[in-house]
């Protein structure tokens, strides 16, 4: 640290000015150019500091206006909310709508095929007489000319993808008209 001892300097060059002839008016004169230098800082330094308070005066209000327009946004945002709620809740209900549909759709499907299935799985000389479907289980009951024939049925349902299991109930012999029939009852359960 480098210490300054200002008052002996300014001894030293009052002493050196009272020394030498017309050094007093030209101390005064460099005193009021200072004093002169300083006062146009202080007028310059106030002069730059009201230019920047006018913009820092523009840029405060700017955001002021910015806030308040935000604050706007954020009420009108609030109304928003719930509109937002009611369509997503509309949103939920609308899917599970869909859910019911599709499952109406897979059961239709189901149903499609399945008739399509047995049909194909009756022969030629077997008829049916009732199908009920209850809890689950599908009972067909009919009558075929030979037993072969409705057992070749209960295999033909067992390869089927959506029947777990398919029995035959047994067999009762009876005549129709003319000729002599089995009358036939097989249960098969519908995979879930």
């Amino acid at each position: 640290m480098i210490r300054v001892n200002l008052a002996k300097i300014g001894a030293t060059v009052s002493a050196q000015a009272e020394a030498v002839p017309g050094a007093s008016q030209s101390t005064a004169s460099t005193a009021i150019a200072k004093i002169l230098m300083m006062f146009v800082f202080v007028v310059g330094l106030y002069i730059y500091e009201s230019i920047t308070i006018d913009e820092v005066t523009r840029k405060y209000q700017s955001v002021l206006a910015e806030m308040s327009s935000v604050d706007e946004e954020i009420s009108q945002f609030g109304s928003v909310t719930g509109v937002v709620e009611d369509l997503d809740k509309e949103r939920k209900s609308l899917k599970a709508q869909i859910k019911v549909i599709e499952k109406i759709s897979k059961k239709r499907a189901f149903k499609l095929s399945s008739i399509t299935a047995l049909q194909e799985a009756i022969p030629d000389d077997c008829w049916l007489e009732t199908i009920t479907v209850e809890a689950g289980q599908v009972i067909f009951e009919g009558y075929a000319r030979q037993t072969t024939s409705a057992l070749s049925i209960v295999d033909k349902l067992k390869a089927l993808d959506y029947i777990e299991d398919a029995s035959n109930q047994g067999f009762t012999r009876q005549k129709l008209g003319i000729t002599n029939v089995q009358k036939f009852k097989i249960i098969a359960r519908v995979r879930e």
